[in-house]
């Protein structure tokens, strides 16, 4: 029994976890899709007629409502299942990339012109078909068209070469999104053929970048976020702030920043004049800063001494560089690594300076004549002690 009540409230403590680490506009689409599914599961409403997209209804009847309605809503259990667990990993990914706002952005502008796309060719079938009617009138629910857009812009710029389908097999990265279209449509024969294949090509005219101009700059996002109405969204923990220049994220893949800094090479973000994300430029991989060196360079000084070819030296001590068969010794302490004791500690020249004043004070106060006692070769000052203050090379 403890250990029922132990896993239960592990698998609880993971559950919990896992939500709260998805970004804000990741977490609000799960709950809005599996939240209208379980209310319409409850309530017993099935008539999906009311909110899918229909061309005839949105644009004869002009219920641009339908835009949005029509990719939260879903057909069954399955449907919702497999569209949430293809959206998490990719929309996570994105929006820690992009920031909360350009990513609800682009989700909303790959649904509308996936949704376009859908109507386009549903009235080119009415042309080519001797039944016009049914193809106008054709109806699609799910975000799965959004997914298949957010798939093509992840897979462009992740910089995979290759990709898995299931598993299955591998084959090169620009032809995964048309592949899994054509797979997804053999293993599942009833789903929207045209809603996903609009997705597709929502998701391929954005990396062609048909779509940067109606997609606004950086900056814009920045400002918005400033925005008092969106000051509530901006204070919660998964809100994920517009990276800007140099944005950081846990993957590499999609490095964001702005045109002013990197130019040409778009990202996933490229906006219109100046903003958007862009491929990481060569310096990206080689980490934020370059990594000091550990020795100074030459001529620097520190602590009272210098660096002159190659060995450090100064007040508190010199360093002389290892070598074969060379000794290692760490003067100023009267240690050696790998070879013979090391010469006394030598006196630094303000020790020496201050000897030489105290011996002229001493010979001044004794015998007055006797000046051969002093330490100079002609009785002159005392003689440096060698190495005081001098650079050892």
């Amino acid at each position: 029994m403890d250990s029922n009540v132990t896993s239960q409230a592990s698998m609880t403590t993971r559950a919990s976890v896992w939500f709260s680490a998805l970004p804000l506009t990741t977490r609000a689409v799960f709950l809005l899709c599996v939240g209208i599914y379980g209310v319409c599961l409850l309530s017993g409403f099935d008539n999906l007629a009311l909110v899918c997209f229909s061309p005839v209804a949105v644009f004869y009847r002009l219920q641009i409502y339908r835009f949005l309605t029509a990719a939260l809503f879903h057909i069954g259990l399955l449907h919702v299942a497999f569209n949430m667990l293809a959206f998490l990993p990719v929309g996570a990914v994105l929006e820690r990339q992009l920031g909360t706002l350009q990513f609800a952005y682009l989700l909303l502008l790959f649904n509308i012109c996936g949704s376009l796309f859908f109507a386009a060719a549903s009235f080119v079938a009415s042309l080519l078909l001797s039944d016009s009617a049914e193809a106008l009138n054709a109806c699609a629910v799910g975000l799965s068209g959004a997914i298949f857009a957010l798939i093509v812009v992840e897979t462009h710029f992740s910089g995979a070469q290759t990709r898995s389908v299931f598993g299955l097999f591998a084959l090169p990265a620009k032809f995964y999104p048309w592949v899994l279209l054509v797979v997804w449509q053999l293993l599942m024969p009833g789903v929207s053929f045209l809603g996903h294949l609009g997705g597709v090509a929502a998701g391929q005219a954005y990396t062609w970048g048909w779509l940067h101009w109606v997609v606004p700059p950086a900056a814009a996002f920045q400002a918005a976020e400033g925005w008092r109405l969106l000051s509530s969204c901006v204070r919660l923990s998964a809100f994920i702030a517009h990276p800007g220049i140099g944005g950081t994220s846990p993957s590499p893949a999609l490095p964001t920043s702005t045109r002013a800094s990197v130019v040409g090479d778009r990202g996933p973000g490229g906006g219109g004049s100046g903003g958007g994300a862009a491929r990481p430029p060569a310096w990206f991989t080689g980490g934020w800063l370059p990594v000091p060196s550990a020795e100074p360079s030459a001529g620097e000084t520190g602590r009272g001494g210098t660096v002159s070819g190659g060995t450090i030296s100064g007040g508190s001590g010199s360093r002389a560089p290892g070598g074969s068969g060379e000794a290692a010794a760490f003067k100023g302490r009267g240690q050696t690594l790998g070879g013979p004791a090391a010469a006394a500690p030598e006196r630094p020249a303000s020790s020496a300076a201050a000897a030489a004043a105290e011996a002229r004070v001493t010979r001044a106060g004794s015998s007055g004549g006797a000046g051969g006692r002093s330490g100079g070769p002609s009785g002159g000052p005392p003689a440096k002690q060698p190495g005081a203050g001098t650079s050892a090379s």
